[in-house]
């Protein structure tokens, strides 16, 4: 029977506290709906807090949180390797060394190489110009991903004279090829190759490299290898490895260091002060953009602390008018938890519908984010509302509500009943505690905000500093676009250079063309290097310096108005007949060549081979706005062949009309050849500062909200005081006091801790501005212009 009545009674229990939470939630819908204007106001500086917070977290969550789609990600690395003279850091490796590390490591299950190329595929009568990857016969095995059709790559299909073979990705297998079923064993063109497709990859697969990649080819790269100068140093394959059970990632770096510092002993010229440096691959492709997300998720959780205490503000002055109600309501048997326990459901309801509308608000603003960022945001297409996002808003939407209750629900729980009950309306007042709370919060707005609006004029004055760089090229009304040039019918150098020569005449035969150009790289779209060897000079101890690398046409450098400095230019009589000629930028002139006696300098080229500078150039940014000018080589384009040639064009007009008659002329040339990366060459560096835009746009709005809460939190306490001082300033002045002198007073009292809060936000901003340097350009993180 005991043991009944405790069941019973526990039931009992468990039924009255429900009933406590329903009548808790329907007394505080009541009293919500009795103040529209509150709830309106609350709901808004919910919908502001919770809905910033949410559209970064949704961003965040899919760059840099969510696990990748990998077996055992925790486990797989992409190796780096720095030049600890230089203090340069490789993204890509030499074929050389893998092969060693594969030999001489054995902290790694599989080490794998990836290499970017660009490809064109003919299907459905349409050649379409893709990214694409040539990659080991291993490289999905060392990600742990297999194709949800077909299979992945044999061995023996990653070696030369095999018939080629290809994986796709899901997207180009939906959108290029409708999706076929039967896709696998199909023969389609790749290059003007006939190649079978052999499997389609997951629709969530990303490539471990952060950017997408929608055909997928094999090689043992066995040509990087054929002479040992390539193999030691050209630097051009991304190198992934999986690590061994149980070995942990500093095991495995301590592993490779040892073979690093044996293969320097063996080959000093090429591999002293070389360092192999493997790197998490949750890392890779986002280490330029993870600081600038982190630091939007620190700027959204500010100004949701702001918008809590402006909330916690409002909530406490609507619980102070509402003392004689409570009192009431105390008097009529309430405790003091219950009265704590009706605010606390309020800004429950209030929360939960906040977020609602936050969620949805938050979903379009995600999607803003990836209209205005575009192509500068690795792993884009992982970014999407899921129930991780709704978890976070919903937690956080409790936690708020919780916090801006706390102020309020401890008013109550201290409020003196008796004394209220006494006081008449117009004459309580309330407590110095309550006063005390109000200048906190208001304080505290201000420090923030005050904090936000230091580091949006840090992000402000460095993007200006940005934008006024100068790059040393033109861009206005320039056209560029890559031509990469299939391999089996462009196989000799001849073929290539008769093709370029072609498409340079037809260029400049289009109506409104000033001036064509072609060149192995473009300014701000891609990059390489190259060893820097001085002919007559004793080589130094270690391997050459490394030096910007570019190959050019005569019309390249009218074209951009790159200015020349000394000698002459590229010309056309610097063919392959011809003896090898270099220009060389201003940089390189000054570091190598100080004495001024660049031109007529001879460098080294092969084994046997020398080039003469025949001129020096201007400096220009080849890679970033924000990175100083480096040296640089350019050789000529009708000598230094590429498959890969790029184009520019200056021309007046229209640029939809120049790129429909190139993609024309290009057609007529080729129709297998596709044109890739066409756009104007000055909206190609403005995709380059996106980022800083996009980051100094938002934490400014961010800002701005926040001024914008601390300033009506400023109001509030003012107009309170006011209002609850009526009746004594109201006195004052019937005695005869000065109405400027009140008036003083309550600005007195009223701008106090807004002093107090500017000062709190300035330490701070000069706190963490060091924090923000790799952030900021030509502008210092403790600047006084942004202290005033």
């Amino acid at each position: 029977m005991r043991s009944i009545d405790r069941r019973r009674d526990a039931r009992a229990a468990r039924a009255g506290r429900w009933r406590s939470l329903w009548h808790d939630l329907t007394g505080a819908l009541r009293s919500l709906r009795r103040s529209p204007g509150y709830v309106v106001v609350a709901l808004a500086t919910f919908l502001l807090g919770i809905g910033a917070n949410v559209a970064v977290f949704t961003v965040v969550e899919g760059v840099l949180l969510r696990p990748l789609p990998y077996d055992e990600p925790e486990r797989i690395v992409r190796i780096y390797e720095q030049d600890l003279e230089q203090g340069r850091r490789y993204g890509n490796v030499t074929i050389a060394d893998l092969n060693d590390w594969r030999e001489q490591t054995t902290s790694f299950e599989r080490l794998s190489a990836f290499r970017w190329r660009s490809v064109s595929l003919r299907a459905l009568d349409a050649t379409t110009a893709l990214q694409g990857a040539t990659v080991s016969a291993d490289f999905f095995e060392t990600l742990g991903v297999a194709p949800v059709l077909g299979r992945s790559f044999r061995a023996e299909e990653a070696r030369p004279g095999t018939s080629p073979v290809a994986v796709l990705s899901d997207a180009v297998w939906r959108s290029v090829l409708g999706a076929d079923p039967a896709i696998v064993g199909r023969v389609v063109s790749i290059d003007a190759v006939p190649t079978e497709i052999i499997g389609v990859l997951p629709r969530e697969f990303v490539a471990p490299t952060g950017s997408s990649v929608d055909v997928w080819l094999a090689s043992d790269f066995s040509g990087l290898a054929s002479d040992t100068r390539r193999a030691r140093r050209m630097h051009a394959l991304a190198a992934f490895g999986r690590l061994a059970p149980a070995v942990s990632l500093e095991a495995a770096t301590r592993d490779l260091e040892v073979v690093g510092a044996r293969l320097a002993e063996l080959y000093p010229d090429q591999n002293r002060g070389h360092a192999p440096d493997p790197v998490p691959i949750s890392l890779v492709g986002v280490q330029g953009i993870r600081s600038a997300l982190w630091l939007a998720m620190a700027a959204v959780g500010l100004l949701l602390l702001v918008a809590c205490a402006n909330l916690a503000n409002l909530v406490l002055a609507r619980a102070l008018a509402r003392r004689h109600e409570l009192g009431i309501r105390a008097a009529l048997g309430a405790g003091r938890m219950q009265l704590a326990r009706g605010l606390l459901a309020e800004q429950l309801l209030l929360a939960l519908g906040g977020t609602v509308v936050a969620v949805a608000v938050a979903a379009g603003a995600a999607r803003g984010v990836l209209a205005l960022l575009g192509p500068a945001l690795p792993r884009a297409e992982r970014i999407a509302l899921d129930w991780r996002v709704v978890a976070f808003a919903t937690a956080l939407a409790l936690l708020t509500a919780a916090v801006t209750a706390l102020v309020p629900a401890a008013l109550a729980l201290r409020l003196d009943l008796h004394a209220v009950l006494r006081a008449d309306g117009r004459g309580a007042t309330a407590g110095r505690g309550s006063h005390r709370a109000r200048a906190a919060l208001v304080g505290a707005q201000v420090a923030l905000a005050t904090l936000l609006a230091a580091v949006s004029v840090l992000l402000t004055r460095s993007l200006g500093n940005l934008l006024d760089s100068e790059l040393g090229f033109r861009t206005d009304r320039v056209f560029t676009f890559q031509a990469p040039l299939p391999s089996a019918r462009y196989q000799s150098g001849e073929a290539v250079i008769a093709f370029q020569d072609r498409l340079l005449e037809r260029l400049a035969a289009l109506p409104g063309v000033e001036t064509v150009g072609a060149s192995y790289a473009v300014p701000m779209r891609n990059a390489s290097t190259t060893s820097l060897v001085i002919a007559g000079r004793p080589p130094e101890d270690g391997p050459p310096p490394e030096v910007g690398y570019n190959a050019a046409s005569p019309g390249y450098f009218v074209t951009l108005g790159i200015p020349l400095l000394a000698g002459r230019l590229i010309q056309e009589r610097d063919r392959v007949d011809a003896p090898r000629v270099v220009v060389v930028n201003r940089a390189l002139a000054d570091r190598f060549f100080p004495a001024g006696d660049a031109v007529g300098a001879r460098l080294g080229f092969g084994a046997d081979t020398q080039v003469e500078i025949v001129g020096v150039v201007g400096d220009i940014r080849r890679e970033r706005v924000d990175q100083a000018p480096e040296p640089e080589l350019y050789y000529s384009l009708a000598q230094d062949v590429t498959p890969w040639p790029a184009f520019v064009a200056r021309y007046q007009g229209d640029a939809s009309a120049f790129f429909s008659g190139a993609r024309a002329a290009l057609r007529e040339l080729d129709p297998d050849v596709a044109m890739v990366g066409a756009a104007p060459l000055e909206a190609t560096v403005d995709a380059t500062l996106r980022q800083p835009r996009f980051l100094s746009a938002l934490i400014g709005v961010f800002a701005a909200l926040a001024l914008l809460l601390a300033a009506v939190g400023v109001h509030g306490v003012i107009a309170y005081v006011v209002a609850e001082r009526t009746r004594e300033i109201g006195v004052r002045r019937a005695l005869g006091a000065d109405a400027p002198r009140v008036g003083a007073e309550v600005v007195r009292r009223g701008m106090t801790p807004v002093l107090v809060g500017l000062a709190v936000g300035v330490a701070a901003a000069l706190g963490v501005g060091p924090l923000l340097r790799s952030m900021l350009y030509e502008v210092g993180p403790q600047d006084p212009l942004v202290v005033a």
